[in-house]
């Protein structure tokens, strides 16, 4: 697969973040003191630092170089982790800021940004529920086989070898 391809999803969150920043970053420019709360605050600054992160991505050569210097230092599989939370509450935050908005009627924070701000929560939050069931249910799956006997360790060291051979050739 081209290296270009590992670039695209670096390059799309850069633009999504960079959209919300703007957008955050108006309100205060603005003086709009309904939106001026802590959940803003870290909804900014996590945005803010997506686009570091991609940026450092894109530097690297993308997800795939990410996934293997995470292979090569375990160390930094924490790290992703404390990514990955940082993510699910970002979610949660802005879900929960722009709700407060619009109850609050915060007619200084009305805009096509808020409305693109939440139709991208949503869709995180959906992906993170499909995610999680997914994974709920694989792992009922590789369970239920460790449980029964169809699966066993030596299966699985059998085909990580052939995988690892296929690869070579």
């Amino acid at each position: 697969m081209p290296n270009y391809i590992y670039a695209i999803s670096p390059a799309i969150g850069i633009a999504l973040s960079s959209i919300i920043v703007y957008y955050l970053y108006s309100l205060e420019t603005l003086g709009c003191e309904c939106s001026l709360t802590t959940k803003r605050s870290y909804i900014l600054g996590f945005n803010s630092f997506l686009i570091v992160f991609n940026l450092f991505l894109l530097m690297i050569g993308g997800v795939e170089v990410m996934l293997a210097l995470c292979h090569k230092y375990p160390v930094l599989y924490i790290l992703y982790l404390a990514l990955i939370g940082g993510s699910l509450a970002n979610v949660v935050f802005t879900l929960e800021f722009i709700d407060d908005m619009k109850r609050e009627k915060c007619a200084c924070s009305d805009s096509v940004y808020r409305d693109i701000m939440y139709i991208l929560a949503l869709l995180q939050a959906l992906s993170w529920f499909i995610m999680g069931l997914a994974f709920l249910v694989v792992g009922g799956l590789i369970a239920k086989d460790f449980a029964t006997g169809r699966v066993t360790v030596k299966n699985i060291e059998r085909v990580a070898k052939a995988m690892k051979a296929a690869k070579k050739s």
